[in-house]
C-alpha cells in the first residue's frame, strides 16, 4: 500500500510477523445530532463493525451476505447512520471517510465525545488498510474501479483530502494530530456525516484469532474481496449459506457454481453485473443479471443491474415453472393462486345463491282453501 514512509515501514514489519494484533476505533458525527449519544463506546466483533462502516457510507449492498445476522442488525440499529429512512435527497449531508493507521497506540484526547464503538483484536497492516481501500472503491466505483491499491492510497493519502464526483470526502493519514484536527474542522461545519476509522497496534504481543477477521463481502466489477488479502477468514456463527467469492476477474461468476437458495434481504439494484451475479448466485440459475436502467440525471451516472427471470421446464418438458423474487429464487404461483381463489369464490357464491332460493321458496304462504274451485261428488237420491 502506498502510505507515508513511516506507515509503509510499519505495515511491512507487521506483515512479516505473524498477523499483529490491533484495535480499530470508530468515531462518528452526524449533522444536527452532534457528537455520539451512545455514552460509553461499545465493543463489536470485526464483522458487525465492518457492516456498520458500510451502512454509514451507503455501500451496504456489497456487504449484504451478513445483513441477516442478528448481531449485525443490532449493531446497525445502535451505531448506524442517523439519517431518516425517508429523508429527501435534497439537503442531505455529504459523507466523509477518514483513516488513521498509527504506528503506536493513540490517545485521542480531543475525540472522546465522538467515539462510537471499537473492535478489539483486528488484523493490523495490510488486511485493515485493505478494508479501507475496498470501502473507498465501493464509494467511488467509476474513479477507483480499475486502480490497484497503491494508486488508491496515493490519491487519498495526499495532504488535501480527495473528493469524489458526488462530493464525498476520503482521506488517510498516519498523524494522530492531523486526524483529530481534520475531524473537528469538518464537525464544526455541521454539514458532513463523518465516519473515522483509527487503527493502532495494541500493547503487548499476540496473534489475530480467526473470529477477529474482517470477513467476506463483494467488490464492484468482479474485484476480489478482503479475505483474499489475508490468510485469516472468519468462521460463520451460523450455518447460513454464504456467497463464495471468486478471485479477481472481469468475468461474472458462473451461475452453476452455487445452487443453494439465496437468503436474507437483497437490494433492488446492483452497480455492476458482476456484483449482481455474485450476490444472487447467478440469479439462482433461473435467469440472468441485466441492465435495468442507467440514471444519467444523478451527479454520478449510476447503473442498475437486476435479475431477469426465465421460465424452466421439467425433464419431460410437460411442466413449466416461472420464477420471481430479487434473485429468481421463488416460484411464481400467481396463476395457480388466482385459479384456486376465483374457483373458491365462485363456488361459495353458487352455494349461497342456492340456499337463498330454497329459503325463499319455503317462506311462501299456502292458499287459504286447498280445494277451492273443485266440486265434490253429487248426492244420490
Amino acid at each position: 500500500m502506498k502510505l507515508t514512509s513511516a506507515a509503509l515501514c510499519v505495515a511491512a514489519i507487521c506483515d512479516t510477523a505473524a498477523a499483529a494484533v490491533a484495535t480499530a476505533r470508530v468515531f462518528t458525527y452526524d449533522p444536527r445530532s452532534g457528537h455520539s449519544s451512545h455514552g460509553q463506546p461499545g465493543v463489536l466483533d470485526a464483522v458487525p463493525a465492518r457492516v456498520v462502516l458500510a451502512q454509514r457510507l451507503g455501500v451496504e449492498e456489497y456487504h449484504s451476505a451478513d445483513l441477516d445476522r442478528q448481531d449485525v442488525i443490532d449493531a446497525i440499529n445502535t451505531y448506524g447512520s442517523s439519517t431518516p429512512l425517508f429523508a429527501e435527497e435534497t439537503g442531505q449531508a455529504k459523507k466523509a471517510l477518514l483513516l488513521l493507521q498509527s504506528s503506536e497506540e493513540a490517545t485521542f484526547s480531543l475525540l472522546h465525545a465522538h467515539e462510537s464503538y471499537r473492535s478489539e483484536s483486528v488484523p493490523y497492516g495490510e488486511a485493515s488498510t485493505g478494508l479501507f481501500v475496498d470501502l473507498t472503491k465501493q464509494m467511488d466505483v467509476h474513479e477507483f474501479d480499475i486502480l490497484d491499491d497503491s494508486h488508491v492510497m496515493g490519491m487519498i493519502g495526499k495532504p488535501e483530502a480527495y473528493k469524489t464526483a458526488s462530493g464525498d470526502l476520503i482521506w488517510s493519514t498516519s498523524s494522530e494530530t492531523e486526524f483529530e484536527k481534520t475531524f473537528l474542522r469538518l464537525a464544526r461545519q455541521d454539514n458532513w456525516a463523518i465516519t473515522a476509522l483509527a487503527i493502532s497496534p495494541r500493547t503487548g504481543s499476540g496473534s489475530v484469532e480467526e473470529a477477529s477477521a474482517w470477513g467476506t463481502y463483494d467488490m464492484p466489477s468482479g474485484q476480489s474481496a478482503l479475505h483474499k488479502r489475508s490468510t485469516t477468514v472468519e468462521k460463520p456463527l451460523t450455518e447460513t449459506p454464504r456467497v463464495k467469492l471468486a478471485a479477481a476477474s472481469s468475468a461474472p461468476v458462473s451461475p452453476a457454481a452455487n445452487t443453494t437458495l439465496v437468503r436474507g434481504i437483497l437490494p433492488a439494484c446492483f452497480k455492476s453485473q458482476a456484483a449482481c451475479e455474485k450476490a444472487t448466485q447467478g440469479c439462482s440459475n433461473h435467469g440472468k443479471c441485466k441492465l435495468k436502467y442507467h440514471d444519467k440525471t444523478a451527479a454520478l451516472a449510476v447503473d442498475c443491474y437486476s435479475c431477469s427471470c426465465t421460465p424452466t421446464k421439467s425433464k419431460d418438458g410437460k411442466v413449466t415453472t416461472k420464477w420471481g423474487g430479487p434473485a429468481c429464487q421463488k416460484k411464481d404461483i400467481s396463476i395457480e393462486f388466482w385459479l384456486i381463489a376465483l374457483f373458491t369464490i365462485g363456488l361459495i357464491f353458487v352455494i349461497g345463491f342456492a340456499i337463498g332460493q330454497i329459503a325463499e321458496m319455503g317462506n311462501q304462504e299456502l292458499p287459504s282453501v286447498i280445494g277451492a274451485g273443485v266440486s265434490g261428488p253429487s248426492a244420490r237420491r
